[in-house]
């Protein structure tokens, strides 16, 4: 089967999708490191808001212990809030470029498989963060969370170097 190549601008897209998923990826080990996973218990809103309350400086100071304040005492809720709701929003963008990428790669015989993989792996992960927040964290969906976000940046460095591979192939001429 021919293989076409990859465009310089699909695998930017890659690059760009693996970036924001770094991220994510970023987002949720703060969420778990300052144990702000139960902040926001229902889905879609927040506490029952749209936009609840937030305090995104407390939040995201990054020099003090992790869960504390930089004077030692306890991270406030609405801090926890800002950390868990910005992972969510953060989630929208981070899963639409990952799906647009997913579409873009469909047509490319050689990286459909892993096209299709990455769309069915994002519609886990969606699965498992939602599921997490209205079942309240269990402990199989947790790691389901966690170990989807790993197979997904392990299955875009993946397509990245089999994307390098179909673009130096289709600068020299070589047919698979």
């Amino acid at each position: 089967v021919p293989r076409p190549g990859v465009s310089r601008r699909l695998r930017m897209a890659v690059l760009l999708c693996g970036v924001l998923l770094l991220a994510q990826i970023g987002l949720g080990g703060w969420v778990s490191a300052n144990y702000a996973v139960l902040a926001c218990s229902d889905f879609p809103t927040c506490q029952g808001f749209w936009w609840p309350t937030m305090d995104l400086s407390q939040g995201f100071e990054l020099w003090r212990e992790l869960g504390l304040t930089t004077s030692g005492g306890n991270i406030d809720f609405a801090a926890l809030t800002a950390i868990h709701f910005v992972h969510r929003l953060m989630a929208v963008p981070v899963v639409l470029a990952l799906l647009g990428l997913a579409a873009a790669l469909v047509p490319n015989l050689a990286l459909r498989r892993r096209a299709l993989a990455l769309a069915a792996l994002v519609l886990l992960q969606v699965a498992t963060g939602v599921g997490n927040v209205v079942l309240e964290w269990p402990l199989l969906g947790a790691v389901l969370h966690t170990g989807g976000a790993a197979a997904m940046l392990l299955l875009l460095a993946w397509i990245w170097g089999a994307s390098a591979a179909s673009v130096a192939q289709h600068r020299v001429g070589i047919s698979p």
